[in-house]
This record gives C-alpha cells, structure tokens and sequence, in this order.
C-alpha cells in the first residue's frame, strides 16, 4: 500500500480531495491506515500532500486507536495525528 500511495503521489494521480470524499464509504480504520500512509511517503518523497480533507472525514468519525498490522502486537510508537499505532515498519523502494 504505501508504494502504490507513493507512486500515485510521484506522478500526481491521487485526488486527496476526492479520496476524502470516498473515504465516507470505507471503516474508519481505512482512512487512519490510508492516511498515515499517505502522510508517511509524503515525508519520505519530499512530496507536499494535502490530507487535511481526509482527516477531517477521519476525525469526525474515528473512536480508537488502531494498529498498521491488525494481525501484529501494538507498539508504543502512537502517530498521533491519525491515531495509529505503527507497529511495524513501512518499507518502500521509491
């Protein structure tokens, strides 16, 4: 997911503004997950992705913490913005 989220964001194809949109089709965990993510290779890359309009759909909605990997122990490591906790580390090779 976060390559793909890279790539996208590389080659400006990804419409934050209409994923936000989107997002009220999909669990709140998504959106966290989605957009931790996105904020993460946007660091990474050096890239400037709004993913205010996310987090706004996000945070209107969001009840509790949730983990990266649902399928691995939490970590201490909460992003606060999304309320992830990153409980394991993102790889990408872009």
């Amino acid at each position: 997911m976060a390559i793909a989220d890279g790539d996208l964001l590389v080659d400006e194809r990804l419409n934050l503004n209409q994923l936000a949109v989107d997002a009220l089709g999909f669990s709140v965990s998504v959106g966290q997950r989605t957009g931790h993510l996105i904020d993460f290779m946007a660091r990474e890359l050096g890239i400037d992705a709004d993913t205010g309009p996310l987090h706004q759909r996000v945070t209107e909605a969001r009840l509790s913490t949730q983990r990266l990997r649902p399928d691995e122990p939490g970590r201490s490591h909460v992003d606060d913005r999304w309320r992830i906790d990153v409980n394991t580390d993102i790889e990408h090779d872009l």
